[in-house]
């Protein structure tokens, strides 16, 4: 399998190759001067060029693993553009845990991706701003997009927006994703509950993560609703082993307070 049939069955988007001239060719939105920052000081021997509504990638200076990965990272960011900068390129072999509880959100990670363990169950992720969460998140994202499987990626503002899952999602999707599930209100709130008893039901697996944790998102999720929590509570939190990260925000260089 090439790199670019890799590409093109797994996104909406597609990202075009020419092999011969190992030009990757992308439509300029949403490659602003910060996104191609971020790309640059991740991959130096990049170069790019901008015509009309056009963006073209140099890759000819890659090696191989550099074109798998660049490739990864631009078609995701494509096709979930508001991503923040810092988390266009983020994969679990470029995550480094700074103490024991980022190294256990790690290879919980990897576990997640790679086994059964987590079949008809889900891993619920809660800390601090910046402590590894959200690239965990597209990190996992990424890698069953390549591979595949039907997964669905969701991160604020999706969740605001009723038409991001529609009946059929609900019905295929064997893994979701649903980063930065913050507050216990509205659509997000609805999605999780709903999310969550699909995979309890039937299988398939979720990945969460947020600032609050799962208890605070429940009881207040459940206010208008009392008799859903009733009967929902004890399986949602039975069903998902949570992950509390602390540390400093990666945002901040290590050492800097």
């Amino acid at each position: 399998m090439t790199y670019n049939e890799r590409i093109s069955h797994t996104t909406e988007k597609e990202v075009l190759v020419d092999p011969e001239e190992q030009i990757v060719l992308s439509e300029k939105y949403p490659f602003h001067p910060a996104a191609l920052e971020t790309l640059q000081a991740e991959y130096p021997h990049l170069a790019y060029a901008e015509e009309d509504d056009l963006i073209s990638f140099n890759v000819s200076r890659f090696s191989e693993e550099q074109l798998y990965f660049f490739y990864q990272d631009i078609s995701f960011f494509i096709n979930n553009p508001e991503l923040p900068r810092e988390n266009i390129i983020c994969r679990l072999d470029n995550f480094h845990p700074r103490n024991a509880s980022q190294e256990r959100l790690l290879q919980a990670a990897y576990d997640f991706a790679a086994t059964e363990t987590y079949k008809g169950r889900g891993l619920f992720v809660t800390g601090a701003v910046g402590t590894g969460k959200t690239h965990s998140a597209v990190a996992l994202a990424k890698q069953f997009f390549m591979l595949g499987e039907e997964t669905r990626y969701i991160a604020d503002p999706g969740y605001r927006d009723t038409r991001e899952i529609d009946r059929e999602d609900r019905r295929i999707t064997r893994t979701w994703i649903l980063d930065d599930m913050n507050s216990p209100f509205g659509e997000g709130m609805k999605y999780f509950k709903q999310i969550t008893m699909r995979v309890h039901n039937t299988g398939g697996k979720v990945f969460v993560t947020s600032n609050q944790p799962l208890e605070y998102l429940l009881s207040h999720g459940f206010v208008t609703e009392p008799n859903e929590e009733e009967r929902f509570r004890d399986r949602i939190k039975g069903m998902y082993e949570i992950i509390k990260v602390t540390g400093e925000s990666y945002r901040k260089p290590a050492g800097i307070r």
